[in-house]
């Protein structure tokens, strides 16, 4: 069930992703500071690393130069790369946090239950007490009512 469930996150994850990496897309076609300073880079080192985990998972060796992509689809790659981790991101930051809060709210309820026990304890010891206390004057009334 959770493995469903996470494959289902997983796919709004990245039907979410496509509309902020559509506009990401244009404001990079549009910004030059955008295309060359976020995008680019970002892409080209993606392609890099995967074109060397392709040849070393193939056992071809290593590449000796690689080719790098024209400047749209290296924009693309970069605009979707940085929606993505900007979706992961901002999904993460809100699992992360509700994960937190329900530890913190299990720790308060752990917290209120060892408290209640205490006072359970401290309730049972002072009725024994008083038990205790109620028997030694039974026990004189006794003696008395024997005695008299």
């Amino acid at each position: 069930m959770s493995i469903v469930l996470l494959k289902l996150g997983t796919i709004l994850a990245h039907q979410f992703t496509k509309p902020f990496a559509y506009y990401l897309t244009e404001k990079a076609k549009r910004s030059r500071l955008f295309r060359n300073y976020v995008c680019l880079p970002s892409a080209r080192i993606f392609h890099w690393g995967e074109v060397k985990a392709k040849m070393w998972m193939l056992s071809l060796g290593t590449a000796v130069q690689i080719p790098i992509r024209n400047e749209k689809m290296a924009t693309e790659l970069g605009a979707n790369l940085f929606a993505e981790i900007i979706v992961f991101g901002t999904i993460s930051s809100i699992v992360i946090n509700e994960y937190v809060r329900t530890r913190k709210k299990d720790a308060k309820k752990e917290a209120r239950r060892k408290q209640i026990i205490v006072d359970l304890k401290q309730k049972l010891e002072e009725l024994s007490t008083q038990v205790q206390h109620h028997q030694g004057q039974l026990e004189e009334l006794l003696k008395l009512y024997q005695d008299g």
